[in-house]
């Protein structure tokens, strides 16, 4: 049976030295087998090596199952830059020239005075169809315009008395 120092060194000790470090005895032991074998003390360096930049690595990002919510999350988190609406570019504008806003209000009682004046036109208008449509026979009768003297001379401040709608009757 060959001796341990006679057979390849244990792959064993490899594989341990990628999960962690070795202790004082391991290393003992892997540096009495290096000692007997220094043909194998290259590849057994540069093993070494490698795993310590290995460990030294920043462990890697690995998404999450809530990936989208954390992506919104760091979008909230970001500053956000106003943006302008449509026509706010307007609104500066006016501010800065005074004279838009005298001329909206001279515009607005102007477009104001034009509809009352079309309202009084319409209403004469109405006025004007409602008496042609009146029978102009009948009024042109003296007994319809008989009372009407009387009636128009009545007060109308107080309620006259019945002696008073007498007395102007006749």
């Amino acid at each position: 049976m060959p001796s341990a120092m006679n057979k390849p060194l244990d792959p064993h000790w490899r594989n341990l030295v990628t999960r962690r470090s070795l202790s004082p005895a391991e290393s003992a032991e892997v540096a009495r087998w290096l000692a007997a074998h220094p043909e194998a003390l290259a590849g057994w360096t540069a093993e070494v090596r490698l795993t310590e930049v290995l460990r030294n690595l920043p462990a890697p990002v690995i998404p999450s199952s809530n990936f989208t919510a954390q992506v919104l999350a760091a979008v909230d988190r970001l500053p956000t830059a106003e943006r302008p609406s449509p026509f706010s570019w307007v609104r500066r504008w006016l501010v800065w020239h005074p004279g838009w806003q005298v001329a909206t209000a001279v515009g607005v009682l102007g477009l104001g005075l034009v509809v009352h004046q079309h309202q009084r036109a319409e209403f004469r208008r109405q006025l004007a169809r409602e008496v042609s449509a009146l029978p102009l026979a009948a009024l042109a009768d003296a007994d319809f315009w008989r009372d009407f003297e009387p009636i128009h001379a009545l007060p109308t401040e107080p309620v006259p008395s019945a002696d008073e709608l007498a007395a102007a009757f006749q």
